[in-house]
């Protein structure tokens, strides 16, 4: 299958796309390196393009507003107009964001060139309308948000490392780790919580699991039919839910992942990497780990992805959306180049049918 020809949309945010964000209605928020955020619908419409104070970082949203951290501020949009509602600076540069009981959590950190690392860390409480209830300084960096009973947990870097459980009301409790490693990613995982660490451990609030790998591990992903798949710089590795190493794609600088939708019934995974100023994306099957298509990109900056659809931003500004119902279609068809490609599809279809009866 031609991966660009099975390209359900491309549209051009005007500037280098730094985060994308996928609804469950398929509308798309993509947000820039200068501060553009603009929002398509699901039929790939344009809705609205605003500027903002500086690069988006995160993106959270409810049914009504979107939450972005925006250079040193954290701010609030209408979903239905783009129109900024209101802003907050914070005190260093506005990190992560996260919605959870209808308030708003957002980190910020200050890093020090001379001294080389963060000197200063913090979280924030805001209610929906923008009036703050809380903050609270800390002295190591968050890298992690997750849900936790009615607050929220941090995952917690030097010097302190561990979690941090924060309630509603700004009550906090520090949280040991199994490891003495940085926590520098997090995923609720059904009844408990991964963190990655720094060291390439995996733990939970009561355990350490296992090592994953010898780097730092960069992201950690669950499959909702099964499976554990984490990435390091280098190393790519998906494990059964028992943490069993299935395959792994190795020596390999990836720069980022998602899980994607189905493909002829089998649940995929997105995987982009930048070698020698040359992007590839990749789509791999993830049980076996086979490669079901690939292509050469520009260097690719974020992707996500819903049931349907996956979306990647690219560094020269394009937003890219494949269309599950799409790429199944085309690749029943006969060709889509036409001539020399129809053995390819041909054989990708065999490859598919044999995958799912493993």
């Amino acid at each position: 299958m031609n991966m660009g020809r099975a390209c359900w949309m491309i549209r051009s945010l005007g500037e280098a796309v730094s985060v994308v964000a996928v609804d469950q209605s398929n509308t798309i928020i993509a947000g820039g390196w200068n501060g553009i955020l603009t929002s398509w619908s699901n039929d790939g419409d344009l809705q609205w393009s605003t500027n903002l104070p500086d690069r988006i970082g995160d993106i959270a949203y409810t049914e009504r507003l979107i939450f972005v951290t925006s250079g040193l501020h954290l701010v609030a949009v209408d979903r239905g107009t783009g129109e900024m509602i209101w802003q907050k600076p914070l005190e260093g540069s506005a990190d992560l964001v996260f919605i959870q009981e209808d308030l708003v959590f957002v980190t910020s950190s200050v890093y020090d060139i001379e001294y080389n690392d963060f000197i200063d860390s913090a979280i924030w409480c805001f209610d929906l309308m923008g009036q703050q209830i809380w903050e609270q300084h800390l002295s190591e960096r968050p890298w992690t948000i997750m849900s936790y009973d009615k607050g929220i947990i941090l995952g917690l870097g030097r010097p302190k490392m561990g979690a941090l459980a924060i309630d509603s009301a700004g009550v906090s409790k520090p949280l040991n780790l199994p490891s003495s490693a940085p926590v520098t990613t997090g995923i609720n995982h059904f009844n408990e919580m991964l963190f990655g660490h720094s060291n390439g451990d995996i733990t939970t609030l009561d355990n350490l699991l296992f090592r994953a790998c010898t780097s730092s591990i960069d992201k950690i992903l669950i499959c909702h039919n099964g499976g554990i798949y984490v990435k390091s710089a280098t190393i790519f590795q998906a494990f059964s839910n028992d943490f069993k190493l299935n395959w792994c794609l190795e020596n390999t600088r990836i720069s980022n992942v998602c899980i994607g939708f189905e493909i002829e019934q089998s649940t995929t995974v997105w995987l982009s990497t930048w070698q020698a100023s040359q992007g590839k994306l990749m789509i791999k099957c993830t049980k076996t780990g086979d490669e079901i298509s690939s292509m050469n990109c520009h260097k690719i900056n974020t992707m996500t992805s819903n049931k349907s659809r996956v979306v990647v931003g690219d560094d020269k500004g394009r937003v890219l959306v494949w269309d599950k119902a799409m790429v199944n279609r085309k690749l029943q068809q006969s060709s889509i180049d036409g001539g020399d490609d129809e053995n390819y599809q041909q054989t990708m279809r065999d490859k598919l049918e044999a995958l799912k009866n493993r």
